[in-house]
C-alpha cells in the first residue's frame, strides 16, 4: 500500500520503475517534487489530505456542467497531463508543472471529445479535448 493509502502501488504501471512511495521518497513518475497525495498529508496531515481530495471532487460536480461529474480522481504526472491551449493571440499556454502530480481524471462523453480534470487542491483546471489530447479547449481554470 501507499503513502496515501488511496492508491495500491503495485498495481501502478510505472511500479516497476519507482517501486512505490517507500522506494522513491513518494516522488513517482521520474518527478522532481514529492507526490500530491505525500505533500498534502505532510501538509495538511491524512485527515486533512482526505478533506482536501473530498473538496476538489465536491468542486467539479458542483460546477453543473451538463455530463461532467467524477466519483474519484487518479494521481498522474504534470508530464503526462499539460497540454497547450491555443489563446485568442494565436500562441499557445501550459497551466500545468511538468515535474509536479496532480489529481485527475479524463471523463468521456457521448461525443468524439472528453471532459479532463486536473487539480492540485488550490486550483480547478477542466477542459475538453479529442483523441489523445488533440484539440483542448480550456472550460475553466479557477482557484479553490
Amino acid at each position: 500500500m501507499s503513502i496515501c493509502k488511496k492508491y495500491n502501488c503495485k498495481e501502478c504501471p510505472s511500479f516497476a520503475e519507482c517501486g512505490g512511495c517507500e522506494n522513491c521518497n513518494a516522488q513517482p513518475f521520474n518527478s522532481k517534487e514529492q507526490c500530491i497525495c505525500a505533500r498534502l498529508i505532510n501538509e495538511k496531515g491524512f485527515d486533512g489530505y482526505q478533506a482536501t481530495f473530498k473538496h476538489i471532487i465536491d468542486s467539479i460536480n458542483a460546477l453543473g456542467i451538463d455530463g461532467l461529474h467524477v466519483d474519484d480522481m487518479n494521481v498522474l504526472p504534470g508530464s503526462f497531463l499539460n497540454l497547450e491551449y491555443p489563446l485568442p493571440s494565436g500562441g499557445s499556454v501550459k497551466y500545468l508543472n511538468d515535474d509536479k502530480t496532480y489529481f485527475a481524471n479524463q471523463i468521456e462523453t457521448s461525443s468524439d471529445r472528453c471532459f479532463g480534470v486536473v487539480s492540485d487542491g488550490t486550483f480547478l483546471l477542466v477542459a475538453t479535448y479529442g483523441s489523445e489530447g488533440k484539440d483542448p479547449k480550456l472550460i475553466l481554470y479557477k482557484a479553490l
